[in-house]
């Protein structure tokens, strides 16, 4: 027996001015079985997600969306583009969660690169995903109080997004050494204000000293110690504009102790003392040598 449920939200007034509003958003559990089953699919963009029900047994799904052929295991997504012919040449019983924009909507999704081939890959149910689905779930059934549709609105495109980096994830290739510097890079920008000892740094993130340095340059043009030291200045110019700390105050604030050598290597990065960089980037301020 198909369980089905369909809520259409295109004429409901929202109480944010969201740009990316859910035209309509739906389910469906124990789709039948489809077997060479032609269609062309409304003007409007659809966004699916297929699963199989827990009891099932496994089957991939075989498809043609507009010119494309796919096989698929579930659970996996698709896009539906407006006007756009299919064909589902196999599609055995499933749950399908879906939402769908309008059309005048193209542009601003062929920017995010939802339009960029494939348009159905496979997907994970990661926590996040099965959560936000069941929080979507949940607020179908609350639509009607105030601000539930502008919260369908913002979830569904964080669903959206979740599913969007699974699809570039797949179509790259995997860099361990990659994920490791990037790991690198990011405690660097969290923990900037603080003593970091970058042979520490590249043990626990699984290099050796020389092997760190080397593979850093694969993509960071500078070496790590610079790159460090570039973080620590570009907070100093945010607390130079956005705070009242005094020039010295702003140097202990990202860990270079000493002010003098703070002000030397401020002025030869951006030509120009930390005084005049306040002064010419926040109009009227009295500045605290």
């Amino acid at each position: 027996m198909i369980i089905s449920k369909h809520l259409s939200l295109a004429q409901v007034p929202r109480a944010v001015n969201f740009p990316y509003c859910v035209q309509s958003i739906g389910y469906a559990r124990n789709n039948p079985e489809l077997k060479n089953w032609h269609s062309v699919f409304p003007d409007k963009i659809e966004i699916c997600l297929r699963m199989l029900p827990s009891a099932a047994i496994p089957e991939d799904a075989e498809m043609r969306l507009g010119e494309t052929d796919y096989r698929l295991p579930f659970p996996h997504a698709l896009v539906k583009l407006p006007c756009q012919k299919y064909i589902y040449k196999h599609l055995c019983v499933r749950e399908v969660f879906y939402f769908t924009y309008a059309s005048s909507l193209y542009g601003h999704f062929e920017e995010l690169g939802l339009f960029s081939p494939p348009f159905a890959w496979r997907i994970s149910l990661t926590p996040e995903v099965n959560n936000l689905i069941s929080r979507l779930h949940d607020y179908l059934n609350v639509s009607g109080n105030f601000g539930y549709i502008d919260r369908i609105d913002a979830l569904c495109f964080q669903l959206l997004m979740e599913i969007l980096i699974m699809k570039q994830k797949e179509q790259t290739p995997p860099d361990s050494d990659r994920e490791r510097i990037m790991q690198a890079d990011s405690f660097m920008r969290l923990h900037f204000a603080e003593n970091i000892s970058l042979e520490d740094l590249a043990e626990i993130n699984g290099f050796s000293r020389t092997s760190f340095f080397r593979i850093w340059t694969r993509y960071f043009h500078i070496p790590p110690a610079r790159h460090l030291q570039e973080i620590r200045l570009q907070e100093a110019c945010r607390l130079l504009t956005e705070s009242r700390l005094k020039v010295c105050q702003v140097a202990r604030a990202v860990n270079i102790k000493d002010p003098a050598y703070f002000c030397a290597v401020f002025q030869k990065k951006f030509r120009m003392t930390p005084v005049e960089y306040r002064k010419s980037h926040v109009p009227g301020s009295n500045p605290f040598p």
